[in-house]
């Protein structure tokens, strides 16, 4: 057992040794007191991705229909996702800034309960985004007060909401949830829907987003938003409804759920 520790804790802090060598670590001074006057509002929203025509369906608030990538019609009755953490970079740089955190690094290292910490460049308050919310209405989720710099992307986490959770709905113990959905879908082929539902604690990898362009902020540009979006209609694609329960199809939505989320337009 003591051996195995030690091999875990080995291969850890060769990750991080390799992940600080190529510049993966915080750069520049975004990391330090806070600079007067600067402020980032960071908000989320449901959407739909666009249809085989181009055009964007845009659904009210309520019950979500829409189709999975397998054409499997899906209902959304109930939906709710909880955003942990957003953090603010200035280094996209290391490994792949996209693709960082592995299912290897989410297996070795434990994701800790506690808050994430608020500084200058990172929300740490957590969010319940509502899904069933109107399509594009934005969440706000809070405001950062990072120092004058050039910022490349965010890195937004996805873990278990707690009891200083902003927006926790009153119809669902969101507590220790990371994502609850209760819905439905119709198979192929037939008429009767069937009905199924999510109650996941797992935490899915963070998921990190680079600008189009940077982000520089300075005494004549004190203001910015970051505003995300989450793309549900993707949640379930290539999902075996049959398997829903496994692990398998688990760790499948999460990941689903994590490159669901992209920066708005």
């Amino acid at each position: 057992m003591i051996f195995k520790q030690v091999v875990k804790i080995s291969v850890v802090c060769c990750i991080f040794g390799l992940f600080n060598a190529c510049g993966g670590g915080s750069g520049g001074n975004s990391e330090g007191s806070l600079a007067e006057g600067i402020t980032v509002t960071l908000t989320a929203s449901p959407h739909q991705s666009p249809d085989a025509t181009g055009k964007t369906p845009s659904a009210s608030a309520g019950v979500k229909t829409f189709y999975n990538s397998e054409g499997i019609k899906i209902t959304l009755n109930k939906a709710y996702l909880v955003i942990w953490s957003v953090h603010l970079t200035n280094d996209c740089s290391g490994l792949d800034f996209a693709r960082l955190w592995t299912p290897l690094l989410n297996v070795l290292l434990p994701t800790a309960d506690a808050h994430a910490q608020t500084t200058p460049t990172q929300l740490g308050v957590p969010n319940v985004l509502n899904v069933l919310n109107a399509d594009e209405q934005a969440l706000y989720l809070g405001d950062i007060y990072p120092a004058p710099a050039s910022y490349c992307g965010i890195t937004l986490e996805l873990m278990k909401a707690d009891e200083d959770t902003q927006y926790l709905p009153p119809t669902i113990n969101m507590i220790n949830r990371v994502l609850y959905v209760e819905g439905e879908y119709l198979p192929r082929g037939t008429t009767t829907t069937v009905a199924f539902t999510l109650d996941l604690a797992k935490t899915p990898r963070p998921q990190n987003l680079r600008f189009a362009n940077p982000l520089v902020l300075s005494s004549s540009q004190l203001t910015a938003k970051v505003a995300t979006a989450v793309y549900y209609d993707r949640w379930f694609d290539g999902i075996d409804f049959s398997a829903l329960e496994t692990d398998t199809q688990i760790d499948w939505i999460l990941n689903n759920v994590t490159e669901s989320i992209k920066l708005a337009e």
